[in-house]
């Protein structure tokens, strides 16, 4: 991979496995093995261009859907999955009768009646894209982030966020495990390898990373120092409505990062600081909505008779978010105010879509949520904007994955709106000079011939004058 610095290269750096494992995994060399598989990674780029060309041109929100393996713990109850993909677009619920048991119209699992599931056995979805348990780290994001990066560094916005149950893979595809890097990583590598390779073409670039999680509708900074967290003392931070900038936070931490090196620490670091709890299926689980947003100003350079000026500055925002998972939420305890917090913004959330793929469209509750105030901005239309859902095959989560599959067949509805960032143009005022400059060049040329005119008729009547008193002398 190209670096935009070089003397990073042989830097130890800590990645943790997951977002709440501290391990220590090698060095930054580890981070170029996700690249190694070039053939695979060279043949997804060129199926994601053919592709996703044809999905962002009906300018909708593109949504995938990813199904994760079954789980040991799941496999000792049954190795029935109730997920499969049918296609590259298509994929299928379905429960067999003989898993469930019904009583008073109600569907119960046979033999735990306090899991209730829907009514539905079987159900067909259609989304952009589909991918079953073998799909790997790349594929997943060739086809659903690499194309963002470039219209990002064109100023326009981006979204990519990973919405599921708890359990379901949704920290695995956003940050990864081990060497199998997630999105984030994936998305700044691409974002620095090709910022390096247009270094070269008179721009200039700025590159600013904010790192933020919500925990019980609290927002804090993951990026502060170390000494800031010591007991769980995070700084809150305030959503505010700004004129120009739309919905910001304040005090929160823009980080200038300058290469891949810098952007992986931070990334680290945040994942160092965010909130973690053991849930039913995992034992170190996302209780935080994460939020990573990537600013880029570009500035165009173009030289004129030896003259630098910038022709156009644009600026771009990349937003990718891992959600934490909705799961039945316990009777009483902290452990119900967690859930009841995390499901209450994913209803929002939900809320949100629904009024924004309603025929009649109207009021659209942004407020319910903090979740929702930070994403209002992408989901009301001016960011390409991609949902991954990730589900679970396992028979005990048929009704989550049902839940799911169905708010992400409704996220398809979402429109977007492209508008470019441009934040400050150079060449309409430049131009503008120019056209004056030829204006007074033209009449400043006119100006000369008329006194050359005049210069000429008094010469000619000086001529007359003498000519008329040389003959009157002679006579």
């Amino acid at each position: 991979m190209n670096r935009a610095n070089s003397k990073n290269q042989g830097k130890k750096i800590t990645i943790p496995k997951t977002i709440s494992q501290k391990a220590t995994i090698n060095t930054l060399e580890n981070i170029k093995n996700f690249s190694k598989n070039k053939t695979l990674e060279k043949n997804a780029k060129k199926l994601s261009k053919k592709v996703l060309e044809e999905k962002f041109s009906k300018n909708k929100m593109l949504v995938a859907l990813r199904a994760r393996p079954l789980l040991p713990r799941e496999l000792e109850d049954s190795n029935y999955k109730t997920i499969s993909v049918l296609d590259a677009e298509t994929v299928s619920i379905t429960i067999p009768t003989e898993y469930i048991s019904s009583e008073k119209g109600k569907y119960y699992f046979n033999n735990e009646k306090n899991i209730k599931v829907t009514k539905v056995k079987e159900a067909t979805f259609k989304f952009d894209f589909a991918f079953d348990s073998s799909a790997d780290q790349v594929e997943v994001y060739q086809y659903t982030t690499a194309n963002l990066v470039r219209q990002v560094i064109n100023g326009f916005n981006a979204t990519v966020f990973a919405y599921g149950a708890t359990g379901t893979g949704k920290t695995y595809t956003m940050v990864g495990e081990g060497e199998k890097w997630g999105i984030m990583v994936r998305a700044i590598s691409d974002l620095f390898k090709i910022i390096n390779q247009d270094k070269d073409k008179e721009k200039k670039f700025v590159i600013k990373i904010s790192y933020v999680e919500i925990y019980n509708e609290i927002i804090k900074d993951l990026l502060v120092d170390n000494n800031s967290f010591n007991n769980n003392n995070k700084p809150q931070l305030e959503i505010r409505t700004d004129a120009q900038k739309g919905v910001v936070l304040q005090g929160a931490s823009f980080k200038k990062v300058t290469n891949e090196s810098d952007a992986y620490k931070l990334i680290m670091r945040g994942n160092k600081h965010r909130t973690e709890k053991p849930s039913t299926l995992n034992e170190n689980s996302s209780r935080s909505h994460a939020i990573l947003q990537i600013y880029l100003e570009v500035e165009q350079q173009q030289n004129n008779n030896n003259i630098n000026f910038s022709t156009e500055k644009t600026f771009g925002k990349f937003v990718l978010v891992d959600l934490a998972g909705s799961e039945k939420a316990p009777i009483f305890g902290k452990k119900n105010t967690e859930s009841g917090s995390i499901n209450k913004s994913l209803l929002a959330l939900g809320k949100c879509i629904t009024a924004l793929t309603s025929q009649n469209k109207g009021y659209i509750p942004w407020r319910d949520s903090k979740l929702t105030r930070l994403l209002q901005e992408p989901l009301s239309g001016n960011s390409r904007i991609v949902m991954i859902a990730t589900v679970s095959p396992a028979i005990s989560s048929f009704d989550e994955t049902m839940f799911t599959l169905q708010n992400a067949n409704k996220a398809k509805g979402v429109k977007v709106v492209l508008k470019k960032n441009v934040v400050e143009t150079e060449a309409p005022r430049i131009n503008k000079y120019d056209e004056y400059i030829q204006n007074l060049q033209e009449e400043i040329h006119e100006i000369n011939e008329k006194i050359f005119e005049n210069e000429k008729i008094n010469v000619n009547n000086t001529i007359s004058n003498n000519n008329i008193n040389t003959i009157m002398n002679t006579s």
